[in-house]
């Protein structure tokens, strides 16, 4: 599929990435939970689970992912 036809993650849904996003230190997710941007109305930033700390993935729309709905 491309690019453009993938939907955009939404706060409250959870990514998942086919191959696992590295941070600073080394650390990696392959699945985090979408939050909205405290600051910027239409910005989303992601949490990895069990974190309290927020990440920013600048050009998230090139990788490729899914999306889930949050488990209730």
């Amino acid at each position: 599929h491309t690019l453009a036809a993938r939907p955009k993650p939404r706060p409250g849904q959870i990514i998942i990435f086919d191959l696992p996003v590295e941070f600073g230190g080394g650390v990696m997710f392959e699945r985090m939970e979408v939050v909205a941007h405290p600051w910027r109305k239409r910005g989303v930033l992601f949490r990895a689970p069990g974190r309290a700390g927020f990440y920013r993935i600048p050009g998230v729309s090139k990788l490729e992912y899914r999306l889930e709905a949050p488990s209730a």
